[in-house]
């Protein structure tokens, strides 16, 4: 029995460090650009991190970069020219990962999730009244920080007015 559960502890430890190794990029469904990109990522075996910024750009490692699809290829922005992915992946990804884990040793992770943000009860409802304002909405339950907001807002000497 105790051997069973060694040999199984043993595999979940190989298993555990390859995964920390080993490092896939996952698209957005719709998303050719995204695609593409994880294909190539993922077929290469680079174990570089890949965060979407939008609009075609992504952040390599630690390098922000632009990609686009030009005649079927996927293309990086380099300097003042193009790279195809696989050049790109080769001539950047060592050096990108010597980058990340210098980082890393500092504490330093730009690809750690980004800390969700709770904010008060008070501020939710002040800036739902907010939004819908600026929507047109009419709403008559304004709570009494709003209404506060709304005289310190219209007191502002700089205050921007809404011109109908």
């Amino acid at each position: 029995m105790k051997l069973r559960e060694q040999a199984k502890e043993a595999a979940n430890s190989v298993l555990l460090n390859a995964k920390k190794d080993m490092f896939s990029f996952m698209p957005e469904k719709g998303d050719m650009l995204d695609q593409m990109l994880a294909h190539y990522v993922n077929e290469s075996g680079c174990r570089v991190p890949i965060k979407k910024l939008g609009d075609g750009f992504y952040l390599f490692g630690t390098r922000k970069i632009y990609a686009k699809i030009q005649a079927g290829k996927l293309i990086i922005r380099v300097g003042g020219g193009w790279m195809i992915i696989t050049e790109f992946i080769e001539h950047y990804a060592d050096e990108e990962m010597r980058k990340l884990e210098a980082l890393r040793t500092q504490g330093i992770d730009p690809h750690a999730p980004e800390p969700v943000v709770k904010s008060s009860k008070v501020k939710n409802k002040v800036k739902a009244g907010i939004d819908s304002r600026l929507m047109g909405v009419k709403n008559s339950s304004l709570t009494v920080d709003q209404k506060r907001l709304e005289r310190m807002h219209a007191a502002s000497p700089n205050a921007v007015r809404r011109i109908d």
